[in-house]
C-alpha cells in the first residue's frame, strides 16, 4: 500500500485541489490518502467523490494536539497513519499547496522498485520535477526543475516511521533525508519521469484565492514561523471537503 501523507492547517481551498490529485492517480496499487489536519474539524463527502476501489481516505482532526512545529505534526501524522495503516510500504509527502500529476503515484514506486532491486537504496526520486511560479508580469510559468524538492521523494514507510522527523517547521525533513544522502540510499534516477510540480505560482493570483503562507519562504526554522503559518492559515472551508471539479489547468507543462 502506497501511504500519500498530506499534513495540513488552515488551506481548505489548497487541500480541496490536492484531494483532487489523489483521486486523479491512475495507478493500481492500493493507495491510502492520510490527512492530518490541525485545523477546524473536516470530513471528507465520500459520496461525492469519484473515489476508486483502490484509494482510502482517512482525515485525522488533530486540532487539540497543540504541536509546536511542522516535524512534530509529521511524527504524529507517520506513527497513526502506520498504526492504522500497517501494510504501507512506500510514503510520498504531499504537500498541500503542491501540484502532483496523475502518474506520481504510478511513477514513483515504479522508481522505488528499480531503486531497492538495482541500487539496494530505500528512497527514489527523479533527478527532474517542476517549478510553478509567476513571472514579473503575473503570468504564471512552469519549467523543469532540479534540487531536493523533498515531495518528489518516494521513501521506505518502515524507515520513515524510525527515523522519524526534525521537532523543526522548514528542515524537518532532514533528519531522514540527510542519513539517506550519506550513504547513498536514495537512489536519484535521471531518467525518471518528473511528477511533481513544486507550486509558488498561487501567490500574487488576481483572485486571491491561494494566497497562503510560506514557511519556507521566510528561512526562518523558528517556531515564530510556525506561529505566524497558524495566524495566517485561515481558510478552513465549511468542514465538508470535496475534491475540485478539475484540475487539468494544474497539469499543463512546459
Amino acid at each position: 500500500m502506497l501511504l500519500w501523507l498530506t499534513c495540513t492547517h488552515g488551506r481548505f481551498k489548497c487541500l480541496q485541489r490536492n484531494l483532487r490529485c489523489y483521486l486523479d492517480q491512475d495507478t493500481k496499487e492500493e493507495s491510502v490518502m492520510f490527512i492530518c489536519n490541525s485545523g477546524k474539524p473536516l470530513k471528507v463527502a465520500v459520496e461525492t467523490a469519484d473515489i476508486r476501489p483502490n484509494q482510502h481516505i482517512y482525515v485525522d482532526n488533530c486540532s487539540l494536539m497543540n504541536f509546536q512545529s511542522v516535524g512534530e505534526k509529521y511524527n504524529h501524522a507517520i506513527k497513526l497513519a502506520m498504526k492504522l495503516y500497517p501494510d504501507c510500504t512506500v510514503v510520498c509527502h504531499s504537500d498541500d499547496d503542491d501540484i502532483f500529476l496523475p502518474n506520481h503515484l504510478t511513477e514513483g514506486y515504479n522508481g522505488y522498485i528499480r531503486g531497492l532491486s538495482q541500487h539496494l537504496a530505500v528512497a527514489y526520486k527523479p533527478q527532474q520535477s517542476y517549478y510553478r511560479y509567476r513571472d514579473q508580469n503575473g503570468n504564471v510559468v512552469v519549467i523543469p526543475a532540479e534540487n531536493t524538492l523533498e515531495p518528489s521523494i518516494f521513501v521506505d514507510a518502515e524507515y520513515l516511521l524510525q527515523q522519524g522527523y526534525a521537532p523543526v517547521s522548514v528542515s524537518y525533513h532532514q533528519h531522514w533525508l540527510n542519513p539517506l544522502l550519506e550513504s547513498n540510499r536514495l537512489f536519484i534516477d535521471p531518467t525518471g519521469v518528473g511528477t511533481l510540480i513544486y507550486n509558488w505560482g498561487d501567490n500574487g493570483s488576481p483572485a486571491g484565492e491561494y494566497n497562503i503562507y510560506k514557511m519556507s519562504g521566510s528561512g526562518q526554522d523558528t517556531h515564530n514561523n510556525f506561529i505566524a503559518h497558524s495566524r495566517v492559515s485561515k481558510d478552513m472551508g465549511d468542514g465538508i471537503l470535496t475534491p475540485t471539479e478539475d484540475n487539468t489547468q494544474y497539469y499543463k507543462l512546459p
